[in-house]
C-alpha cells in the first residue's frame, strides 16, 4: 500500500507543474479546437520524468474481440496507474486502426493525467441534439470515407494527384494529413512510372 501511495505523491508533484496543452488543431465536425497528442505530451513529459515517471501505451484484447488502448504511468519501482480507452476504427485496415490508436492515446493520456485537451462543449457532442434542418446527403459523408471513395476511382497517377489536391488541406486540418499522403502514395504505386505523391 505504501508503494502505491508513493506514485500518487509523484503524480501530484508532476501535475502541479504541468504546462498548458496548446489547442493547435481544428475539429471541423464540431467547429472546435483541441490539443493533439504531441501537444499533450509536451505539456507533461518533462515533469513526469523529473518525478521518475514514464508513460507506456499498450493494446489489449477484451473478450476475444474488442481491442482497447491502455495508457499506463509507471514509476521506477514498477507501480503504475492506468486508463483504458476502446479502439473503434470505422473501417478495417492498418490506417484506420492507426488513427483510432492515436485518438485513444491522446484521450487516455489526457484523462489519466488530468490534462484538458479539448474545448468544453457542455456535453453537446456526447448527447442527442435537437433536430436540425435537413442537409444535402453529401454534407453527411465522413471526409475520410469521401477521400477513400474518390481515391478508389482513380485510374492514373494524375487522378491520384488530383484527389490529393482536392482532399489534403481539409483532412490535414482534421489531423489526417499523413493518412492522405500515405494512401495516395500507395495508390500511385499501382500505376506505371511511379513517382511519390504528393509531387515535389
Amino acid at each position: 500500500m505504501s508503494e502505491t501511495r508513493k506514485i500518487y505523491g509523484q503524480m501530484l508533484r508532476a501535475q502541479q507543474r504541468f504546462g498548458r496543452a496548446i489547442k493547435d488543431t481544428n475539429n471541423p465536425h464540431f467547429r472546435s479546437r483541441y490539443a493533439d497528442l504531441g501537444s499533450v505530451w509536451e505539456a507533461c513529459a518533462e515533469h513526469l520524468h523529473a518525478e521518475g515517471l514514464f508513460v507506456s501505451h499498450q493494446v489489449r484484447q477484451v473478450n476475444g474481440q474488442q481491442y482497447e488502448c491502455v495508457t499506463l504511468v509507471y514509476n521506477e519501482d514498477g507501480d503504475h496507474l492506468e486508463c483504458a480507452f476502446p479502439l473503434t476504427p470505422q473501417q478495417a485496415g492498418p490506417q484506420p486502426m492507426g488513427s483510432a490508436l492515436t485518438y485513444a492515446r491522446r484521450y487516455g493520456l489526457s484523462a489519466l493525467l488530468g490534462i484538458i485537451a479539448d474545448e468544453d462543449d457542455d456535453g453537446n457532442a456526447a448527447q442527442s441534439r435537437p433536430a436540425a434542418p435537413a442537409k444535402p446527403q453529401a454534407a453527411l459523408i465522413d471526409p475520410v470515407q469521401a477521400f477513400r471513395a474518390a481515391l478508389a476511382k482513380t485510374k492514373s497517377k494524375a487522378d491520384v494527384r488530383a484527389v490529393y489536391k482536392a482532399h489534403n488541406n481539409g483532412l490535414t486540418q482534421a489531423g489526417y494529413g499523413q493518412l492522405v499522403a500515405d494512401e495516395c502514395t500507395a495508390k500511385a504505386a499501382t500505376f506505371p512510372d511511379h513517382t511519390p505523391i504528393p509531387a515535389q
